[in-house]
């Protein structure tokens, strides 16, 4: 669990931009904002709800929590 949580941190920021590039879109562009709330590793989905609750906060946009099964 504790390597996972590590690498979400590691990866998530060069993920996001690369499917930014890859959709053509920015940031500012997105209408809301998504996350894994469960199931998965606390680690892992405390990185990228934290993630997600940074963007939308900063650019005050909605956050959807997911179930993602």
């Amino acid at each position: 669990p504790e390597l996972a949580s590590r690498a979400h941190m590691q990866h998530i920021v060069p993920v996001v931009d690369a499917a930014l590039k890859a959709a053509g879109c920015t940031v500012e562009e997105m209408d809301a904002f998504a996350f894994t709330r469960s199931p998965g590793l606390i680690g892992s989905l405390l990185v990228g709800s934290q993630f997600a609750k940074s963007l939308a906060f900063s650019l005050q946009k909605p956050l959807i929590a997911v179930h993602h099964m």
